[in-house]
């Protein structure tokens, strides 16, 4: 907001007060509004405290260029006139400091940031859920990704999803999952491997799938099924899954010291 201005309501126009005065001077409301415009920022350039002192409201009038508008502004209780000093009039604004003031000024211009940013949130919000649903979406789309197969005993095939944890939260219960996928036929989901590195990209899909909130296996099996681990680019979720694998890792060593105390 560059430059001089006033606060002003969207609805103005539609104010009780307007239409009374728009009927009085037989005008639109509208063009009530546009006096009240002239008047408060006559008023916002010449005073710091809503007094005016001095003018009478013939005069005033004259200055907006419409005589007998303070008068109207008066009876509907916009404006007070004190003139008990014929010679020095005292034109005051009701809640001047709430709307015509530095400070309300700038409380307006801070409400304005707030809405904006909250705005700004509000979006990012929209585009985030549109996003997970377009993975969602995806992931039932190829369903048949699931279908990656590994000998067992040398006869029938089984997915190697058909044993993934039912909760995709539980660290432990998904280590256990991924040692298991290497016993099996010695396969693994593309791009995954055996290693260290391969269980973090594991945690990391796991992580981004409950982030998305519907289905989460079913996206949790596109991305490891299907190798689509470029969709993995929240370092949100990489620093989720750290988390969670350095807390499982804890857990195992204080289980490793508990046995060596109890084996002594």
């Amino acid at each position: 907001m560059a430059g001089d201005w006033i606060k002003m309501r969207e609805d103005l126009h539609e104010d009780p007060a307007v239409l009374w005065m728009s009927q009085q001077l037989s005008v639109r409301p509208e063009t009530i509004v546009g006096f009240c415009h002239r008047f408060w920022g006559l008023v916002s350039r010449q005073t710091c405290d809503g007094l005016l002192v001095g003018p009478t409201l013939s005069s005033l009038g004259n200055v907006i260029g419409l005589p007998g508008f303070p008068e109207l502004l008066m009876q509907a209780g916009w404006l007070d006139y004190d003139e008990s000093d014929k010679n020095r009039p005292v034109v005051m604004i009701p809640k001047f400091e709430r709307h015509l003031s530095e400070s309300a000024k700038k409380r307006a211009l801070a409400a304005e940031r707030k809405k904006q940013e909250r705005d700004k949130r509000e979006q990012k919000k929209v585009s985030r859920s549109k996003r997970d649903k377009s993975h969602t979406k995806n992931a039932t789309r190829e369903e048949n990704t699931d279908s990656v197969s590994v000998s067992v005993s040398g006869s029938a095939s089984e997915s190697i999803f058909d044993s993934l944890p039912n909760d995709l939260s539980d660290t432990s219960a998904l280590f256990d999952w991924f040692k298991n996928t290497a016993t099996v036929g010695k396969a693994k989901p593309p791009g995954l491997g055996r290693s260290k590195p391969g269980f973090r990209k594991l945690v990391r899909a796991a992580e981004h799938a409950l982030r998305a909130g519907d289905n989460p296996h079913h996206l949790f099996r596109w991305i490891v099924g299907g190798g689509n681990w470029k969709s993995l680019k929240d370092d949100d979720d990489l620093k989720r899954a750290d988390e969670r694998i350095a807390k499982l890792t804890g857990e195992e060593n204080g289980k490793h010291k508990q046995d060596e105390k109890t084996t002594d």
